[in-house]
């Protein structure tokens, strides 16, 4: 199965039904298309007074905020460990779990994060979008879209860091 064929399974059968599509780039939703359609018309009317960030949602603008004010309020039951975000916290509990459940369909290697498995396929067996967005999981084609898509989802920009990684990678 191609990872293209991968995703649009999890999508479809282990994240129920999304039956509002985007006529532009094909991605399927529960509700809020038209949220998403600002990613696609760079509308971004949801700005940090702190430092400008603009973003498409007020709830993006609302976590985005924790970095500001140090909000963690999401909390390990079983080190204390806390949080910004709930998907950090779940993520950290399979650290105490070991669960493991992304799965390659390839090799059968478990994973316990998302990227992880993305990363794995890119380079253990080559998949077609060699490009991951390590914000969202993305995987895009050429490192122009992948850098376009930073921008207009994002809001973030190569920092010169990157931009050296790259340039040593090549």
């Amino acid at each position: 199965m191609r990872l293209e064929g991968m995703n649009k399974h999890i999508r479809t059968v282990h994240r129920g039904s999304r039956p509002y599509t985007c006529n532009i780039c094909g991605k399927s939703f529960k509700g809020h298309l038209q949220q998403h359609m600002r990613l696609h018309m760079g509308v971004r009317p949801f700005e940090c007074p702190t430092c400008k960030a603009t973003f498409t949602q007020n709830s993006q603008l609302t976590v985005h905020m924790r970095i500001h004010t140090g909000d963690r309020p999401y909390k390990c039951q079983i080190c204390g460990a806390n949080f910004a975000h709930s998907s950090a916290c779940k993520i950290h509990m399979r650290s105490h779990t070991g669960e493991k459940p992304f799965k390659c369909v390839i090799c059968k290697t478990s994973f316990a994060q998302l990227p992880h498995l993305k990363k794995h396929m890119r380079c253990v067996h080559n998949a077609e979008k060699p490009y991951l967005c390590t914000t969202c999981c993305g995987f895009f084609q050429t490192q122009q879209e992948l850098d376009m898509h930073k921008q207009l989802l994002h809001g973030l920009k190569k920092t010169n860091e990157e931009e050296a990684e790259q340039t040593v990678e090549e």
